[in-house]
């Protein structure tokens, strides 16, 4: 979809990650997306629980993204490779399940051929159940890791996917709010500045919905924002100050 862009023009590319983490996580974000805000919904296809999200996710009228993971950062709750681990040995623990966190991965030295493998067995998943991606995204930054952007980049275009990175994202409130006003007031002052100097885009990533495997304190963050998204401030609050919520796929197909 191509939209116009004015000079002052100002995008927000609202994004709720995670589904596919658990039945609770994809209650949640289904919730949120009632609000009609959100624009945007990062699958794990390596997640216990993206089955379910067949029967709804491709016909939310929302762009999908393939939310590539080479880790798995809660001790109890975990996912592994969907290429099985004697095809990617490099990116597990003894349990199966992937490393805590993407700097194990560098440490190990894994060569970005092998977490590749992992990465397209994770495309091939989703397009498998049904689930198309429309953009490629990384959980927990993993892009970092020398060579990786650059090769998923790669993958991105032959697959034609939009890049998610192309755009900074703004940060999520800190792990402890509690309330939806006080999610909706940190995504306001995350708003500062934005289209100062000219049409401009930020994406705002979002992980709503919390599960008894995280700590209290962040289940509860999480379940705030998915009273957010469906409060009726916040949509004022973006109507006010002239921001457009969009997708990846509308941002890039502008001036085409």
């Amino acid at each position: 979809m191509r939209i116009g862009m004015t000079k002052a023009e100002r995008f927000l590319i609202t994004r709720a990650d995670d589904a596919g983490a658990s039945s609770r996580v994809n209650a949640a974000i289904r919730a949120a997306l009632a609000g009609g805000l959100v624009r945007n919904v990062s699958v794990l296809a390596c997640g216990p629980a993206v089955e379910e999200l067949v029967d709804w996710l491709p016909g939310a009228g929302v762009a999908i993204g393939l939310h590539v993971a080479l880790s798995s950062e809660w001790p109890a709750w975990r996912w592994g490779p969907v290429a099985g681990r004697e095809a990617v040995p490099g990116l597990v623990e003894a349990d199966g399940g992937f490393t805590a966190a993407p700097g194990v991965l560098h440490e190990r030295g894994v060569a970005v051929a092998e977490m590749m493998i992992e990465v397209r067995a994770q495309l091939a998943r989703l397009r498998g159940l049904g689930i198309r991606p429309d953009y490629l995204d990384e959980h927990m930054g993993v892009g970092w890791l020398p060579g990786l952007a650059d090769a998923l980049a790669d993958l991105a275009r032959a697959e034609g996917l939009v890049v998610a990175r192309r755009w900074g994202g703004l940060a999520s409130p800190k792990r402890g709010t509690a309330t939806e006003t006080d999610v909706i007031g940190r995504w306001m002052t995350g708003l500062a500045g934005l289209g100062e100097g000219g049409a401009e885009a930020r994406a705002l990533i979002t992980h709503p919905g919390g599960d008894g495997f995280m700590p209290a304190a962040e289940a509860a963050w999480r379940d705030a924002e998915v009273s957010a998204w469906r409060d009726p401030r916040w949509a004022a609050a973006l109507g006010a100050a002239g921001v457009r919520v969009v997708s990846y796929p509308e941002l890039a197909g502008i001036g085409k």
